[in-house]
């Protein structure tokens, strides 16, 4: 195909054409990988915010029940008012996110 519409062909533009055709990320992430990424604060560093929005978008009527039942378990076991604050704000964010949707 690319012989056809062009006279010669280099590896350069093959490497770029290449490149565009690529699958996107979310295309090739299932919803418990990408639920996964977005409760591991490691994983969630590197990507910005588009990449997560696009993440949680993967499939919008599972990711919010998956998110809410695993949310404790990624804040993992801390004691003290601090992590009971941050237990509770998370908490009250789901319940806002359930009521706009």
């Amino acid at each position: 195909m690319w012989a056809r519409s062009t006279s010669s062909i280099y590896i350069g533009d093959t490497r770029t054409r290449l490149k565009k055709f690529s699958k996107d990320m979310s295309v090739t992430v299932s919803n418990f990988e990408a639920a996964q990424k977005l409760l591991n604060k490691n994983e969630c560093k590197g990507l910005t915010h588009r990449q997560l929005m696009d993440m949680f978008f993967i499939d919008f009527s599972i990711m919010p029940l998956l998110i809410h039942e695993n949310y404790l378990t990624a804040m993992g076991i801390e004691r003290g008012i601090g992590a009971l604050d941050r237990m509770a704000n998370a908490a009250d964010s789901i319940s806002f996110g359930d009521t706009v949707n």
